[in-house]
């Protein structure tokens, strides 16, 4: 399962939506200020700035 971890207020979470949008790829939305990442997510996004792709055990962070 796909997820993106994205703050609805921020520009570059609007533009990997967007990406997203237009591609037509199914992914599971989750709102990064109000779901917490779990540890393993949090060790591999160094910054913790959202957005982040998740797929299995792969975690793309930063657009």
């Amino acid at each position: 399962m796909m997820t993106l971890y994205s703050d609805p207020a921020c520009p570059f979470c609007h533009r990997t939506r967007l990406a997203i949008a237009e591609k037509e790829i199914t992914v599971t939305l989750r709102d990064s200020r109000l779901n917490p990442w779990s540890e393993e997510i949090a060790a591999a996004v160094p910054y913790g700035k959202s957005p982040v792709f998740v797929d299995r055990d792969i975690v793309l962070f930063d657009s």
